[in-house]
């Protein structure tokens, strides 16, 4: 039982690692397209929403 439990605390960490390299690659890669700061960075994206996000 106790190589179970290890088995799955590691799966468990392995995921959790990878949820949070995953989410803070998606900041920084959505952070600089959406060019925050930047003048023009984000022409047109309100055409491109759908009507209810407007």
């Amino acid at each position: 039982m106790g190589f179970l439990h290890s088995a799955a605390v590691a799966v468990t960490d392995v995921c959790v690692v990878v949820f949070l390299v995953a989410w803070l690659v998606g900041a920084v890669y959505f952070g600089a397209k959406g060019g925050r700061g930047r003048p023009g960075g984000c022409v047109g994206c309100r055409a491109r929403c759908p009507d209810g996000f407007r």
